[in-house]
């Protein structure tokens, strides 16, 4: 006897059965469920690589505009913490880490490290100080402002706002990221 409902939310059932024993008078009920994979492919997978690829483009802001990379990278890992949050709770309790929150410690990982990467680069902008001198005719500053020599570049001559060493880290940290991604995904979906 097969009237289950074919299709679910979460699965798909192959199969359906009730089956009746004479001998002992009991009911069994079989019941074969498929995991349908385009659910977790859109409600978990699509939006967080989304969010991750949002949070990765930071990386790729000029280094003088931290506000813009603080508030996006920032916004992204709230936005992915509700995402986690509503996941976890429609799963089943397990005592053992699932497939699916080793993706989410890593995203949360990754993108928390590149909130740190924005506050690394934002500490070094600030080590260049402003201060009110005589104005020098050939920087493109606002009259009565020069910048003071930055210790870590050791540059003099009007720099931009955003020292050498922040578009440096900048740039490694773009090439060390999307590597960590590729190699992650790599070992996470050969492995699910």
């Amino acid at each position: 006897m097969d009237t289950c409902k074919q299709f679910l939310e979460e699965y798909d059932v192959k199969q359906c059965r009730l089956l009746y024993c004479n001998s002992t008078n009991n009911f069994t009920i079989q019941v074969t469920l498929l995991r349908r994979q385009e659910y977790y492919t859109f409600s978990t997978y699509l939006p967080s690589v989304l969010l991750l690829a949002i949070g990765y483009g930071t990386l790729h802001l000029p280094a003088d505009f931290f506000n813009e990379r603080g508030t996006m990278s920032l916004t992204t890992l709230l936005v992915f913490i509700s995402l986690y949050t509503q996941m976890s709770a429609s799963l089943p309790k397990t005592s053992y880490m699932k497939h699916i929150d080793m993706w989410y410690v890593f995203s949360l990982s990754y993108l928390s490290l590149i909130i740190t990467i924005h506050l690394a680069t934002c500490s070094t902008a600030l080590s260049t100080r402003v201060k009110k001198v005589a104005p020098s005719p050939p920087c493109s500053r606002p009259l009565g402002m020069a910048v003071v020599s930055d210790t870590l570049s050791g540059s003099s001559d009007c720099p931009n706002t955003s020292s050498t060493w922040d578009v440096l880290i900048l740039k490694i940290s773009r090439v060390a990221f999307a590597v960590t991604a590729v190699m992650f995904a790599f070992y996470y979906f050969i492995n699910v």
